[in-house]
């Protein structure tokens, strides 16, 4: 929608003087004089009075210009409203952890299929930097991992709990003593005070969470390493570097390793974060109910 002529007009109205008009238009004197004289031609009456030292709008020429303002605003609306329905078909989210990357790639194939032309943006974000993004709007989604221990946002969901598993060399002596699929926690204690314990970096919901339970039962383990990664901390089990708590998305099948259940449970919380509902577009409120929808169904 071009409506630059009718800009011409209104600058004029507001500068008052054609050749200042002019200047601010980037445009020729003349082509402003010419293209005035024509419209004026048109309608058949004077928009401006010309005088020595600038124009004088007529009462036809303010009701011109009130005219051209209100189409000028309609079409920068428009464009507004088209600039945010090409938005709310971009759908932005990130994930910190194994299974929110898991669930994207498994579950966002068939939200397309409902909603063809949707466009996503999926990013890895470390939880920490979450919140800020979800806050300014760079994100919409947030797939996150929380301890049961740390305080949730408002505008987070549980989506499920997560079971920590407990993860030991399959050639470990315990092993052979444990076939079993299931231990107690107190057994592990009771059992591993002098091993190294994989754990995720500070700050982490593992890491939170499992120090948590170890102050609760006055456990002190004689080594601590911080790993980032639950398939490295998963490959130096299998070497012997040490045991693990892991949760149950980092489970794997692997030779060298062994996962016991835990009892009783230690979870983490598989969080939902968004922003604010009302400043969801339709696209992203049904994009919000697949995914709480997707959970809810597993149960």
């Amino acid at each position: 929608m071009d409506v630059k002529h009718l800009q011409y007009i209104i600058t004029v109205a507001d500068e008052g003087n054609i050749t200042k008009a002019a200047e601010k238009l980037f445009i020729s004197q003349s082509s402003l004089s010419y293209y005035l004289t024509t419209v004026e031609k048109q309608i058949g009456t004077p928009l401006f009075l010309r005088q020595r030292h600038g124009v004088t709008i007529t009462p036809a020429g303010e009701k011109y210009v009130e005219a051209c303002r209100k189409i000028v605003a309609i079409k920068d609306e428009l464009y507004k409203e088209i600039a945010e329905l090409k938005e709310a078909e971009r759908i932005t989210i990130c994930s910190s952890s194994v299974w929110g990357s898991r669930f994207l790639a498994e579950n966002l194939p068939s939200f397309e299929k409902r909603y063809p032309g949707v466009l996503f943006q999926v990013s890895q974000v470390e939880s920490i930097y979450m919140k800020p993004d979800i806050q300014s709007g760079r994100i919409a989604f947030a797939l996150l991992s929380v301890s049961p221990y740390e305080k949730t946002e408002k505008s987070m969901e549980l989506l499920r709990k997560e079971p920590f598993y407990f993860a030991v060399r399959s050639s470990h002596k315990f092993v052979e003593e444990h076939p079993e699929e299931e231990i107690k926690l107190q057994e592990i204690l009771e059992n591993f005070a002098n091993s190294n314990f994989l754990i995720s970096r500070k700050q982490s919901a593992n890491y939170i969470t499992i120090r948590h339970v170890f102050e609760e039962h006055e456990f002190r383990p004689a080594s601590f390493t911080e790993v980032n990664g639950l398939y490295l901390t998963a490959d130096m089990v299998a070497n012997g570097t040490g045991v693990a708590f892991m949760p149950a998305s980092g489970v794997i099948s692997h030779p060298g390793l062994k996962f016991y259940r835990v009892t009783p449970r230690i979870y983490r919380y598989n969080m939902l974060f968004s922003k604010p509902i009302h400043n969801q577009s339709e696209i992203e409120r049904a994009f919000h109910r697949f995914i709480i929808n997707s959970f809810r169904d597993k149960k």
